[in-house]
């Protein structure tokens, strides 16, 4: 039966692979973070099995190792993993943009009217200042952008997440297939 370490050792190249090779078109920090991301999703994923089959002898098998299981899910999940991905790609996105142009005085979460009103924002300052500004609008509240920065690495750790997960969960499956109680068809 592999250990914990041999689970990790397998799966986290898989994941991290995995999510470098989704992410590929990403440049600098949004590439690397999903690339972490999918290394934390594979961590999760090579001890995964084990969270409702503890290994308290070599024979657990039980839901956590199916078989059925994990080829259903795993086909639900990959036929979907690029349309989320670019969900949580776009709202990393919008969380970028908004801590750039975070006005004065602007709290809650982003909707939809708040770029119109970011926009309205800058016309008034500029208006105010009687001169056109150089630069983005950093004078808003710091905690906001930082907020909408850690928002921003959050969905872009999900992305990579999704496939780690996935990668590290089939990398358990597979060396557990190899053992002599090999995985069970369903429970």
């Amino acid at each position: 039966m592999p250990s914990r370490r041999m689970h990790l050792a397998i799966a986290v190249p898989i994941g991290t692979i995995m999510a470098a090779n989704k992410a590929n078109h990403l440049n600098g920090l949004p590439y690397f973070w999903e690339v972490v991301g999918g290394a934390l999703g594979a961590v999760g994923g090579g001890i995964g099995p084990d969270w409702p089959d503890p290994p308290a002898t070599p024979n657990h098998r039980g839901l956590g190792h199916s078989l059925i299981l994990a080829v259903s899910v795993g086909k639900i999940v990959f036929d979907r993993v690029d349309t989320w991905q670019g969900w949580l790609r776009g709202e990393a996105e919008r969380m970028r943009e908004l801590q750039l142009v975070t006005p004065v005085g602007m709290v809650g979460s982003p909707t939809e009217g708040d770029e119109n009103r970011v926009q309205a924002s800058a016309s008034t300052r500029e208006q105010r200042l009687g001169r056109r500004s150089q630069s983005p609008i950093f004078e808003g509240d710091p905690l906001l952008r930082v907020a909408y920065g850690a928002w921003e690495i959050v969905l872009r750790l999900l992305a990579g997440a999704l496939v780690g997960l996935v990668a590290g969960w089939g990398s358990h499956l597979a060396l557990d297939f190899g053992t002599a109680r090999s995985l069970p068809l369903l429970y």
